[in-house]
């Protein structure tokens, strides 16, 4: 029998648009940006700048989340669904790497609308590509550019960084792909889709969704941050 290969834990990434911010500058990538997002009504997205690409959700106690999360995975499978070749997608198998799976997954899947430049990013993304959803966190692993990017970036955040390798939060993204607005939670198998969007609506599309999501915690004392990722001046 063949041995199972210890995992790899990395450090964790905080959620914070100056963190992020820098690995998209150390890995190569022009033209993005991570801005707060402050509230979920029209108000707060209002000071959102456009375009925006992405939206990075981090929430606490993600088991209890995934409880109510389950329902729409399992529905999906059911049916025998597929990631879309479409929709760049990798299963992680890096413990606490799930915010810098988030930010790689909202840049993949605007690869064609921003200036991913030859550095680190393009590189290791020309490796992934061919590889399915599931060998393609093995070659991120393997990447030494990109890992030193996550590093280096993990350890400039302004929070501690935890004891061991036992973290709470979670982050997961939604982004608009070929007019879909898709959830992509690295935990899982395939990205799932949402509905109907447009680049001037998947902000608040997001939004909807995710507010929807938070209503479930709203006996409980859970915090939850978002971060858009949007065009920036190159």
């Amino acid at each position: 029998m063949a041995e199972s290969k210890e995992k790899t834990y990395w450090t964790a990434l905080e959620s914070n648009p100056d963190t992020m911010n820098k690995l998209i500058k150390d890995i190569g990538v022009k033209g993005l940006r991570c801005e707060d997002i402050f509230g979920f009504d029209d108000d707060a997205l209002a000071f959102v700048p456009q375009p925006c690409y992405a939206v990075i959700l981090c929430f606490p106690d993600y088991k209890k989340a995934y409880v109510y999360m389950r329902g729409s995975y399992e529905e999906l499978k059911s049916k025998d669904y597929k990631n879309p070749d479409k929709v760049f997608f990798m299963n992680q198998k890096i413990g606490n790497a799930c915010g810098t799976f988030s930010l790689l997954h909202s840049i993949a899947n605007v690869r064609d609308k921003v200036n991913i430049g030859n550095g680190p990013f393009a590189q290791w993304i020309e490796k992934a590509l061919p590889l399915g959803v599931m060998e393609r966190s093995e070659c991120l692993e393997k990447d030494e550019q990109m890992k030193k990017a996550h590093e280096e970036s993990a350890r400039s955040g302004e929070t501690d960084l935890p004891i061991g390798n036992h973290v709470e939060h979670h982050f997961i993204t939604y982004v608009n792909i070929d007019s879909t607005l898709y959830e992509i939670d690295s935990s899982q198998e395939f990205a799932r889709p949402i509905g109907p969007t447009t680049p001037q609506t998947m902000l608040h599309d997001a939004a909807k969704v995710i507010k929807d999501f938070m209503t479930k915690f709203e006996s409980e004392s859970i915090s939850f941050n978002a971060i858009a990722v949007v065009g920036a001046e190159q």
